[in-house]
């Protein structure tokens, strides 16, 4: 691509590593693509089904820039937390959605194709697993918005 495009993509780090809230390091394996409408920065987190961010630039930008624009979002992306441990009054351990709203992605279930596999916080839980989460919301309304992978979900 970098022929037919006349241009060349400069050489990034292939890896970076962030501490999350909990002082947990996270690796995220970083892949550059050139494409006719500009250049794609993917980090995703070396763990299955874990965090997973990407920007875009046009074809000619500072593509150091674009870096760090991608380990910033990172950065943020992973300082939020959606779900939390609770403990019942009787002792059980449940997960619940923090201040009424999560932000995740969709992927492939390879284990289950009537649904998609949710990624929130870096963790996957299955499409019956976010099911048992919203319910705690049970008679509100809610509203979805689908975002492409490479815009700011605020």
């Amino acid at each position: 691509m970098e022929t037919e495009l006349d241009m060349k993509l400069t050489q990034q780090p292939k890896s970076f590593s962030v501490n999350d809230p909990n002082g947990q390091s996270r690796t995220f394996h970083v892949q550059v693509r050139l494409d006719p409408i500009g250049i794609f920065m993917e980090a995703e987190e070396e763990v299955d089904n874990g965090y997973a961010f990407s920007v875009h630039g046009e074809r000619v930008c500072n593509q150091a820039e674009l870096f760090a624009k991608l380990v910033d979002k990172v950065r943020r992306g992973i300082e939020t937390k959606y779900v939390t441990d609770l403990h019942t009054p009787d002792g059980y351990k449940i997960q619940a959605i923090k201040d009424d709203q999560v932000v995740g992605r969709l992927d492939y279930d390879k284990w289950n194709e009537d649904g998609p596999l949710t990624v929130i916080d870096g963790r996957p839980y299955t499409w019956e697993q976010l099911g048992r989460l919203v319910r705690q919301f049970e008679g509100f309304q809610f509203q979805i918005k689908f975002f492409d992978v490479t815009d700011e979900v605020e």
